[in-house]
């Protein structure tokens, strides 16, 4: 069927045409190229005659066009006016219909084939949706009768397919519509990366336009080609505003345009991204600093400078914030150096307030003092000194800074100073009185800083701005207190200075009459200085005292390794020690008492006393208490012993008794006599002979008297009380009160073999103690009164209260309860 073979293009000459049929007649040279249909038709016309020779031409002519289409990429057809394929190129078969062959198309709309192919794939609505959505532009080229451009796209076998579309009206020889004719290139590649780019645009814009940083692209002779929404922030303009007319000299100031034109030099040379700081205005003149990088980029077809700004404008302020700060503190720190060396105090703080006026870029800096006026008590403040930079009139010898009564100035000022606060403030703030005062100096705004000594307000320190207002920082406020408070100290430093002297002198002369020996001794036991009082007391000669260690003083081996240990602590903790040791000097065997008190950092002041006759006047006393000690002890044992006598004695008369009445008498007095008995023996068995465990004597007491009465079996009894310890004085009459109210329950509370209960607790409760004893038996009768009674016990117990300054109180509702309050006493011991 191919009868021509194409290389890259297709050339129909005249000699070519002759193959096909016979000789024509014409008179074009057999070379010559035809150019278009028309003169191949006016050749064909001329050439041959009408017969079937023509048909073959034409067939042949139809094969080299169909060679044609079929061997490009792009989509080639013809519709009649039934929008059905009259003719189809492979590409368009294979592409978008899915026909068999280029002949399947003929009398078929695209439509035939786009329903085909949703059929065949039901389960997949993507599969095929070319066309859906696009215009009938088929219908739009038959309507208008002109050629068109069109985009459609859509699914083709579940693959997208996007085409750029050609169109035309098909006419016949009389110039009618018979159809379209049209051709598509498959540009979904294209269309793609178009998506992609448009996308990878916005989100470069977006990104641009979001970024933190100002970005600016800049020709090199200076304009802004273009800028990001932060750089029109950065100038505070619309980021709506064009960018045409707008220069970098717009904004940028003084030194900085010079620095950006160097810079600008050095990117288009392509040297290095160049990084440099510059200062620029924004539209309402407000100075800037900015950090810029540039590159070197091509921008709009040209090369231009890509820069990054950055507002660095806080950091420029705090590193001048931290100049500031650290000029200030080594102002302070000078100052302190010269109030701390100088020997003239008032120079020393006329110096520093220059130190510090200079440090705070003040016009003037003074310091004024407090003092209290004689005949009214008021308290008054007046200039003291002063400092200028030179450029402001001097105060000091104003008359109207003299005597000034704080009650006249600003109300907010003395808050502040009450409070140990600075008070700052512009001069047109101020009442009128304190801005009476100020105008007259030329002030627009001060800060005053009360200066303390002791913790009282001796006055205060003054900086003053005459030029410009200002409002101080809160760390400037802080560190002027420090300096406020450095002033302070030195004053009161000069007054203890000043008093230590006077005390100095009082303490030598006093020295001189101290009886003790002194010793300053350094942490290595090498004596330093002395100021003995008796040579004959140390055991080194007085000459060679000073220099020496104290290991050559003859001390004890034990004696030396505590004092050196004393030392040391003291030295340490800064507390007093104290050791007494035994000597032997030239005066004899002598005891000492030595104190050791911190000096300074190497040195302790040990004050040693001779104590010999205090120790052995200790030693007689201490033989003579130990005499008294067993002289009292026996005492108590034979006042104990006496006692069981007479017990033992009761207990013998008992038995000779046969009236139960007597036998009752003597067993109660017997007891009686048991429970002083039992004072003694504690006292006795005790280390201390005038205090006793009050609770063990109780325990043992009350299971004594319930043993006498044969009740230990079947009455329970608890003693609820602290460990108190108290004298014998308070001791017997208790004793015998609470014997008294036991053995009352004991014989009346219950019947015989009845159990029964007895409760004793004692307490102190804001210094008074709380005794109470109780039973659950049958109750005192309701009649007897307290003094009214014939019964012994009952008087003995009221008269035993009245002893220890008490009150008692019966209660018989249940049982018996004897509830009785007394003072401690001085004689009472709580342990």
């Amino acid at each position: 069927m191919n009868k021509f073979k194409f290389n890259h293009q297709v050339k129909i000459t005249i000699s070519g045409v002759k193959k096909m049929g016979k000789k024509a007649e014409s008179s074009l040279t057999p070379d010559h190229v035809i150019k278009n249909w028309e003169e191949l038709k006016d050749y064909m016309q001329k050439g041959y005659p009408a017969d079937e020779k023509r048909e073959q031409v034409f067939e042949d002519l139809y094969h080299m066009v169909r060679l044609m289409c079929d061997n490009v990429p792009d989509m080639i057809w013809a519709k009649d006016r039934d929008k059905k394929f009259i003719f189809t190129n492979r590409a368009i078969a294979e592409k978008l219909l899915n026909a068999r062959d280029t002949m399947e198309a003929l009398g078929k709309t695209d439509m035939y084939f786009a329903n085909r192919e949703r059929s065949l794939h039901p389960e997949n609505k993507k599969w095929h949706t070319f066309g859906e959505i696009c215009t009938d532009s088929d219908e739009f080229v038959l309507k208008t009768e002109k050629p068109g451009r069109f985009d459609e796209f859509g699914n083709v076998k579940g693959e997208f397919l996007f085409l750029d579309v050609h169109k035309a009206p098909f006419r016949d020889e009389k110039g009618e519509i018979i159809g379209t004719v049209g051709c598509a290139r498959d540009v979904t590649r294209e269309k793609e990366i178009e998506k992609n780019l448009t996308e990878s645009e916005k989100l470069f814009h977006s990104l641009i336009d979001n970024m933190l940083d100002a970005v600016i692209i800049l020709d090199f002779e200076g304009s802004i080609l273009f800028a990001n929404r932060a750089a029109f922030e950065l100038v505070d303009i619309d980021p709506r505003t064009p960018l045409q007319g707008f220069h970098v000299k717009d904004f940028a100031l003084g030194q900085s345009m010079m620095d950006i034109e160097n810079h600008q030099q050095m990117v288009k040379e392509d040297k290095f991204g160049f990084l440099g700081n510059y200062q620029i205005k924004d539209k309402y003149g407000q100075v800037k600093w900015v950090e810029g990088l540039g590159r070197k980029i091509e921008f709009q077809g040209k090369v231009a400078n890509l820069v990054n700004l950055r507002d660095i404008t806080p950091r420029k302020k705090a590193e001048e914030e931290l100049k500031n700060r650290e000029k200030l503190l080594e102002g302070v720190a000078r100052m302190n150096h010269i109030l701390i060396n100088s020997p003239n105090l008032k120079a020393a703080i006329q110096d520093s307030l220059e130190e510090i006026g200079s440090a705070t870029r003040i016009d003037r800096a003074y310091i004024f003092k407090n003092h209290v006026e004689e005949s009214t008590g008021r308290l008054l403040t007046s200039h003291w000194m002063e400092w200028t930079n030179g450029q402001v009139e001097a105060q000091l010898y104003n008359n109207d800074l003299q005597n000034i009564p704080y009650e006249k100035l600003s109300p907010d000022l003395i808050t502040n100073f009450t409070q140990k606060k600075p008070f700052y403030s512009l001069s047109r703030d101020l009442d009128s009185y304190t801005h009476e005062i100020v105008e007259k100096q030329g002030i627009l705004s001060l800060l005053l800083v009360p200066v303390l000594v002791q913790d009282k307000l001796w006055g205060f320190i003054g900086f003053d701005n005459c030029t410009q207002e200002r409002n101080w920082k809160e760390y400037e406020l802080t560190i002027l207190k420090t300096a406020a408070d450095s002033i302070g100290s030195a004053l009161d430093r000069y007054d203890f200075e000043k008093a230590l002297t006077e005390s100095e002198n009082k303490s030598k002369k006093l020295i001189k009459a101290i009886p003790d020996m002194m010793l300053v001794i350094s942490k290595e036991g090498f004596i330093q200085d002395y100021s003995p009082k008796n040579p004959e007391l140390m055991s080194i000669p007085e000459k060679e005292i000073v220099g020496s260690n104290i290991s050559q003083m003859g001390l004890s081996p034990a004696d030396l390794e505590q004092i050196l240990k004393m030392i040391k602590t003291t030295l340490i903790t800064n507390t007093l020690e104290t050791i007494e040791y035994a000597l032997d000097v030239p005066a004899g065997n002598r005891y000492f008492e030595a104190r050791f008190i911190k000096l300074n950092e190497d040195n302790v002041l040990s004050i040693i006393r001779d104590i010999t006759g205090r120790v052995r006047d200790g030693e007689m006393i201490k033989s003579s208490l130990e005499e008294k000690d067993i002289l009292l002890r026996e005492i108590h044992h034979r006042v104990k012993n006496n006692m069981q006598i007479i017990s033992s004695l009761m207990n013998l008369q008992i038995k000779y008794e046969n009236s139960p009445e007597a036998i009752n008498i003597l067993k109660e007095s017997q007891g009686r006599v048991k429970s002083m008995a039992m004072v003694h023996e504690k006292l006795y068995k005790s280390k201390s002979f005038s205090m006793i465990n009050f609770k063990d004597y109780l325990t043992r007491l009350v299971s004594d008297i319930l043993y006498t009465y044969d009740l230990i079996s079947h009455i329970d009894w608890k003693l609820d009380m602290d460990e108190i310890k108290i004298t014998m004085d308070l001791a017997i009459p208790l004793g015998l009160i609470i014997h008294e109210m036991v053995s009352n329950s004991a014989k009346y509370a219950f019947k015989k073999d009845e159990n029964g209960r007895i409760d004793i607790s004692m307490k102190m409760v804001d210094d008074r103690f709380f005794l109470r004893v109780a039973d659950n038996g049958v109750g005192i009768p309701e009649d007897i009164e307290w003094g009214e009674t014939d019964t012994l016990g009952l008087h003995l117990i009221d008269a035993l209260v009245k002893q220890i300054d008490g009150v008692i109180k019966l209660d018989n509702s249940q049982g018996t309860s004897y509830e009785i309050i007394f003072p401690p006493m001085s004689y009472v011991n709580r342990g």
